[in-house]
């Protein structure tokens, strides 16, 4: 199941920014731009909380049981998962405001994070979901077991803007009278 964590601080930049390498992967240290993040300005007054899962455009890795059976799961499942998780629902009830983004690669490319977002939203926890296009990768500090950068692996010549790399899902405007009452 994705580990779920709230922001201890400024967890992946105090600006709110990320790594695009444009670069193969043999060549990556010292080629990373830093671009902010569609998420910067939100960062500086909300939560950031994390969900941190192998991913496709289509489906997302999930562990089960004790012996961690991996099982691909379509983002509406991933989304379910994620709204029952008693680590996402804590963090959302302490900090109702927060954002979350989604440490996986690439399920942004295809339905699968926007399915997960909605599924999530509809769910309750209605916050913005972000969800990358690309590769992601992620440096930890284990010692502190909090994330320290996260990054984009692109091929040279990709945009550099946050745009072509993450999406937003937006929630839902909340109404008075939820459907069905």
């Amino acid at each position: 199941m994705a580990r779920i964590q709230e922001s201890l601080g400024p967890t992946v930049d105090s600006a709110g920014s990320w790594s695009l390498f444009k670069s193969d992967f043999k060549k990556l240290i010292g080629r990373a731009e830093r671009p902010p993040a569609l998420w910067a300005d939100r960062a500086k007054t909300e939560t950031m909380l994390f969900s941190d899962a192998h991913a496709t455009p289509y489906e997302y890795a999930v562990h089960i049981g004790e012996e961690k059976l991996k099982l691909g799961v379509n983002g509406g499942t991933f989304g379910r998962i994620k709204s029952v998780n008693p680590h996402i629902q804590q963090a959302y009830r302490n900090h109702p405001s927060s954002f979350l983004v989604q440490m996986s690669c690439k399920p942004a490319g295809g339905p699968a994070a926007e399915a997960s977002a909605r599924t999530l939203q509809e769910a309750g926890i209605n916050i913005p979901v972000y969800a990358a296009r690309s590769t992601v990768v992620t440096a930890e500090d284990t010692l502190l077991g909090i994330y320290r950068d996260l990054a984009i692996l692109a091929p040279p010549g990709t945009p550099t803007g946050s745009e072509h790399h993450w999406v937003e899902y937006k929630p839902r405007p909340k109404t008075e009278n939820p459907p069905g009452e």
